[in-house]
């Protein structure tokens, strides 16, 4: 109660002028959000009179309840939308409370797991979903009160439609997995079994997301979205072959060696597995230049990359792809600036070859 009221009273203060994290008008064209506005019942209260709610929201498991409020103006249906970003703010906070606490928990995972769980992490960085809209959709307004000198909004959230939409579509993605682990090679060479596992890639780092998002909106311990034997035997199956499909870096240039060091650390860090050994079903050939200039005691180093990356066997290679790249490191200590212009061209050049491993057909290039 005291947080609460603490919080109401510096957004009084403020004019409303806190941080929007869900904006439920800003996705509708002005003129619906100004009809949705309109067509809610605005109740007066007595002069200086605050809602009930304001202080203390409803609460129940189905709903999540949100309250905004905005100094008044001459503007009701703006102040009106401007409440109600706040309402839909204060949920969105909740929210991100209830995840941290649920987060704190131990969780053992084997060497191989967590090598495919990088994998996931490093592919989701690049392949986000846009989740405002599913919150929106079902956030609505209760009441809206306006008094003297402010205008209160109660909005609500469905948890219930939420939690029921993504079980649903986290059903169609086990379909979809499941169906690659019927049809996935477990007979051909390892780069053609990776590549007739690679599209569950994209579906489990997006299962994953939904099962975070149902994890935010559900108040059930149990969400019922366990995976199947046969997801867990292709997830199995894809942490295997990321260890076999080891990646040897390989360099006959000058002074190449503390910079395939950084390479195989950049390697690492994605997911994937740099080898010394030199029966690697993959390996990175690289060529390097580099030049330095000196300006007002200042270092500037340039690394110049050209990289393949090669499939070999006992008898002959063949190359799958090839990225020419550039790194640059400034500072006044010659040493640092050598080792930042390394370490940026070794995380573009890790950043390509994950990219082509596990989004690209490695066999298209041949």
């Amino acid at each position: 109660m005291l947080i609460r009221s603490l919080i109401l009273a510096t957004s009084l203060a403020l004019g409303g002028c806190t941080e929007l994290l869900l904006k439920s008008g800003d996705t509708q064209p002005a003129e619906q959000t100004s009809s949705k506005a309109a067509s809610s019942p605005v109740n007066s209260a007595p002069k200086n009179t605050t809602p009930s709610w304001v202080l203390s929201p409803p609460s129940d498991t189905r709903y999540l309840y949100g309250v905004g409020s905005v100094i008044k103006t001459d503007d009701l249906v703006a102040d009106i939308k401007g409440a109600r970003q706040q309402a839909n703010a204060d949920m969105a906070n909740q929210l991100r409370v209830t995840v941290s606490q649920s987060n704190v928990q131990s969780t053992q995972v084997s060497q191989s797991t967590s090598q495919s769980e990088q994998v996931l992490k490093s592919f989701s960085s690049t392949t986000r979903m846009d989740t405002e809209s599913l919150v929106l959709e079902q956030s609505e307004t209760v009441e809206n009160v306006a008094t003297d000198k402010y205008v209160y909004v109660l909005q609500r959230l469905d948890r219930a439609k939420i939690t029921s939409r993504l079980r649903r579509e986290i059903s169609d993605l086990d379909s979809q997995l499941e169906e690659i682990a019927t049809k996935s090679n477990k007979q051909g060479d390892l780069v053609d079994q990776w590549q007739s596992v690679l599209p569950a890639l994209p579906l489990l780092s997006e299962r994953t997301q939904k099962l975070d998002l149902l994890q935010l909106y559900s108040t059930s311990a149990n969400l019922a979205s366990s995976k199947s034997d046969k997801i867990k035997e292709l997830e199995r199956q894809l942490s295997t072959l990321l260890t076999q499909l080891s990646i040897q870096v390989s360099s006959q240039s000058a002074g190449s060696q503390a910079l395939v060091k950084v390479l195989r650390s950049e390697l690492t860090n994605k997911g994937l597995t740099p080898s010394s050994k030199t029966n690697s079903p993959l390996r990175i050939n690289l060529h390097i230049s580099s030049n330095k200039q000196v300006k007002e005691g200042r270092t500037y180093q340039f690394v110049n990359l050209n990289a393949s990356l090669d499939e070999v066997d006992r008898t002959n290679s063949n190359m799958l792809a090839s990225w020419s790249l550039t790194g640059r490191g400034i500072s006044a200590t010659p040493e640092i600036a050598k080792q930042t212009a390394y370490k940026k061209a070794a995380n573009a050049l890790a950043e390509e070859v994950f990219t082509f491993l596990t989004q690209g057909n490695l066999r298209s290039v041949q």
